[in-house]
């Protein structure tokens, strides 16, 4: 018997009222009644140590506590991006880290992107570089930055993601400030290199 992954979760699979949320909860407690049906046959030792691990991905938590290996319920990264921005007042620039952990990759593959916030337009340079997601936001006019972003991202291809692997894994020993930015789904911390002068233009 073939047996399914865990599904990670985004925000619309977490709220109890959403039609999608009863349909997938369902077929996962279905998926967890085949298990325990393999109880006393060869499949039934893998059944009875797995129960536990899968319930902890598949069932919903509504205590958002922190599961095995990710909270059910994280903000977006662009969520942490806007209230960051609108917390710190649309500063002229900024550059963090914020983990991987901490919040759903809702912004994967876009590596040189405009981002509007109330009064402001951001050119938002962002990249994977593990185990954090490191955004630089400098406010400018929009402009078309099509071209820039395939750019960075034939950049990031040819290289196989090393130096951002690289300089991700260095950033966890020369981080030295952090800040805490405010969501509707909790408080997230994220990372700095130096502390900012949020009114500075450089």
């Amino acid at each position: 018997m073939s047996i399914r992954q865990p599904r990670l979760r985004g925000p619309i699979f977490t709220d109890p009222t959403n039609d999608i949320y009863k349909r997938e909860t369902q077929e996962d407690a279905y998926f967890l009644e085949i298990l325990d049906s393999l109880k006393g046959s060869p499949e039934g030792m893998i059944a009875k140590r797995s129960r536990n691990v899968l319930k902890a991905f598949l069932l919903p938590r509504t205590d958002n506590r922190r599961g095995i290996f990710f909270q059910r319920d994280k903000p977006l990264a662009s969520e942490v991006l806007t209230n960051y921005l609108l917390q710190t007042r649309e500063p002229p620039w900024t550059s963090y880290f914020v983990k991987y952990a901490d919040v759903v990759n809702d912004q994967r593959g876009m590596s040189h992107f405009n981002w509007s916030v109330a009064n402001s337009n951001y050119h938002v340079l962002r990249t994977g570089c593990f185990p954090y997601i490191k955004y630089h936001c400098t406010r400018r006019p929009r402009q078309d930055l099509s071209t820039d972003d395939k750019f960075f991202k034939a950049i990031k291809i040819l290289n196989l993601g090393i130096p951002t692997l690289m300089y991700g894994l260095a950033a966890t020993f020369l981080i030295r400030h952090r800040e805490i930015v405010k969501t509707p789904r909790g408080d997230i911390t994220i990372y700095f290199l130096l502390p900012e002068d949020k009114g500075s233009l450089y």
